[in-house]
This record gives C-alpha cells, sequence and structure tokens, in this order.
C-alpha cells in the first residue's frame, strides 16, 4: 500500500484507522484531504486508489481497480466498483462493477448493474432542480451537481443510464436502453420506454432472494415498512390526479377564447354558436359557421390531449 500525505493530524492522530480484520493490498490512500476508516472485516483490493475522507463500514468490499473520491461513505456489507465520487451507500447495497456514481445517495439492499453511468452534472451547468415529494413539484436546489437518489430494494439493469438529479423509489427495477425520466415511482420496473406497476408482493419475494444470499431475511417489521410504502404510493397518486384535474381546469379556462371569440353550446339545438362583442347580453345570437366550428372543436381537441399526455405522465 502506498499513503500520499501526511499519515497524521497535527495533534499526532493517525489519519488512517483499520478496524481488526480489515485488509488493504496493494491499494494507494490519499489522506490529503482528511481521514480514513476501514471497518471490521472489511476489504480493499488491489489497485484500488482512495481519497479521503472515506469510511468503510464492517464487510465492505472494494473491487480491483476502484477508484473513489472523498468525501464517500459506504454502510455494512456493500460492495463496490468503478468509479465514485462523494457517494453514500447504505447497507447491503452494491455497485460492484465499472460505471461511475457521484453525488448520490443509494438505500439498503440496492443493487447498480454492470456499467450502469449516473450523470451528476447538466450539460449546460445549470441549476438542478429535484423532486419534492411534499409538494409533488420539482423544486430548485440551488446546487450544480447532485447524481442518483435510489429507494431500498431498487436496483439498475447492466448499462442503465440516469440522468442528473433522478430519484428512485423504493422496490424499482429500471432497465434498458436510453435515459428514464428524472421522477422513478415506487413499485414499478421498466425504462425509457415506459414503466408498469409491480405489486408490493412480488416487491418482497424479490427482497428475500436477495436478502438470502447474505443469510438474511425479510422480517415482519420491513414487511409492514414496505406495505406503508405502497400505501404511500397510492396516496400520492390520489394527490397527483386531483392536481392534474385542477391544472387541466386552469388550462381549459385559458383557452376558453378562441380567435377573440366566445362559444356557447345552444341549450334547444344544441350547436357551436359564437357571441359578438356587441351581443354580450346574449340577445342576438348568430349560428355559427361549420368551418369555425370545426376549427374550434380541433384546437379544443387538442387542448384535451396535451392536457391528458400530461396527466398520464404525471400519473405514471
Amino acid at each position: 500500500n502506498r499513503v500520499i500525505g501526511d499519515p497524521c493530524f497535527a495533534d499526532g492522530t493517525p489519519k488512517i484507522f483499520i478496524e481488526p480484520g480489515a485488509k488493504a493490498e496493494c491499494a494507494i490512500f490519499n489522506v490529503t484531504n482528511g481521514p480514513i476508516y476501514l471497518g471490521a472485516d472489511s476489504e480493499v483490493m488491489e489497485g484500488s486508489c482512495i481519497r479521503a475522507p472515506f469510511a468503510a463500514c464492517e464487510h465492505v468490499f472494494v473491487n480491483m481497480g476502484t477508484k473513489i473520491y472523498g468525501a464517500t461513505t459506504l454502510g455494512p456489507y456493500c460492495k463496490v466498483g468503478g468509479e465514485l465520487n462523494n457517494v453514500v451507500m447504505f447497507g447491503f447495497s452494491n455497485k460492484a462493477h465499472d460505471g461511475f456514481l457521484g453525488n448520490a445517495v443509494i438505500g439498503e439492499w440496492c443493487n447498480l448493474g454492470a456499467d450502469t453511468n449516473c450523470s451528476h452534472l447538466k450539460n449546460n451547468y445549470a441549476e438542478i432542480k429535484l423532486w419534492d415529494y411534499v409538494s409533488h413539484r420539482f423544486k430548485p436546489t440551488g446546487m450544480q451537481f447532485c447524481g442518483l437518489l435510489m429507494g431500498d430494494h431498487s436496483r439498475s439493469g447492466i448499462n442503465t443510464m440516469f440522468n442528473t438529479a433522478t430519484v428512485v423509489g423504493v422496490g424499482a427495477n429500471v432497465y434498458g436502453p436510453g435515459f428514464p425520466r428524472t421522477v422513478i415511482d415506487s413499485f414499478v420496473q421498466g425504462g425509457a420506454e415506459g414503466f408498469t406497476s409491480v405489486p408490493v408482493a412480488k416487491v418482497m419475494e424479490m427482497a428475500q432472494r436477495m436478502m438470502a444470499r447474505r443469510g438474511k431475511s425479510l422480517t415482519d417489521a420491513e414487511r409492514q415498512v414496505l406495505q406503508s410504502d405502497a400505501l404511500q404510493k397510492m396516496q400520492a397518486r390520489a394527490h397527483l390526479a386531483q392536481n392534474a384535474l385542477g391544472d387541466l381546469r386552469i388550462l381549459l379556462a385559458e383557452r376558453e377564447p378562441i380567435e377573440k371569440r366566445q362559444l356557447l353550446r345552444d341549450r334547444q339545438c344544441s350547436e357551436l354558436r359564437d357571441i359578438q362583442p356587441a351581443d354580450r347580453d346574449g340577445q342576438h345570437l348568430r349560428p355559427q359557421s361549420r368551418a369555425v366550428a370545426v376549427r374550434a372543436g380541433s384546437l379544443c381537441h387538442a387542448v384535451l390531449e396535451r392536457c391528458t399526455h400530461g396527466i398520464a405522465l404525471r400519473l405514471l
């Protein structure tokens, strides 16, 4: 191993702390910017380059040739490889292969497939907006860097790409070519071409199989948490639907004037008519010509199509 920088703080405290059972072979540790902690029975394999501050909890495995920039913390039993920069990864999650992950938070029992890459900077260097679960809207963060935020028991297939500031819920399975949207709901599977819902029972079955590989099992408390997450998802969808219908009414109200005319439905013959500005009292109605009526109907249809498309995107 090679240590770059002063190995001790000014008071003589070592910058590298290694718990019993931890191993590191032929690795480079740069402690210029802070300390490095290796938990019990963790392992840093040969060829890895790690810049402080860095913490690997117990039984963490850092695969060969991994590049890690601080500040990064790896929870118990995580396995990492590729390139990581400013990452917090909770316990039992894996990013074992090549691919970039930066400015990210990964929950428990997640798995990022080989060559999963996650953007953390917009290519126009603009301020990042992040999905807010409370307001159900994107909100400005004041940040220029923000990567993947992934909930527990979610995973990605090989070669998956995540756009800047992507938020993934609980129990999601993301795969396929292209960039999926930046807000991915809980208990879904799919990718850039769309997502389908997955029953919470199936998610728990998958979680049980993954946990069994580590000698763990899904407890009753954890099952209740997943069921509660599923209930919150249903409530959030209902809230989004209510907001979407409100937006639809507003948009239709804004589109009501057409070519500076107002359209009315005649109560007796149900035909489209218009009211001239001078006839606002409704006493002198003139039948609307067929051409204008068809044009107005087409415009209304386009507005409805646009609105329903927006509602569908927000509900998925």
